[in-house]
């Protein structure tokens, strides 16, 4: 019954977790919602950890919890441009 959170969640977390990051590099637009739903992914394999524990999914899920961390911290870091002000 371990394996079952796993083999469920592998391809998921793998999925969004290459996904993510050329989402990230490929549309600066649109990083903030691309945060949040890798962000959910994160809650959704916490929990799957916290019902079914086990040293694959933990091990897993703390790859993809650096992934996740890394990105919002580059988020973070990169200059937000500053709205342009037209006089009239």
């Amino acid at each position: 019954m371990n394996q079952d959170a796993l083999s469920a969640l592998a391809l998921p977390l793998l999925f969004a977790m290459v996904a993510g990051i050329y989402g990230f590099r490929r549309f600066p637009e649109r990083r903030e919602a691309l945060l949040l739903n890798l962000v959910l992914f994160q809650v959704l394999g916490a929990f799957a950890v916290h019902s079914q524990p086990s040293e694959a999914l933990l091990g897993l899920l703390s790859l993809y919890a650096v992934v996740v961390c890394s990105l919002l911290v580059r988020h973070l870091q990169t200059p937000q441009p500053e709205p342009v002000r037209v006089k009239s």
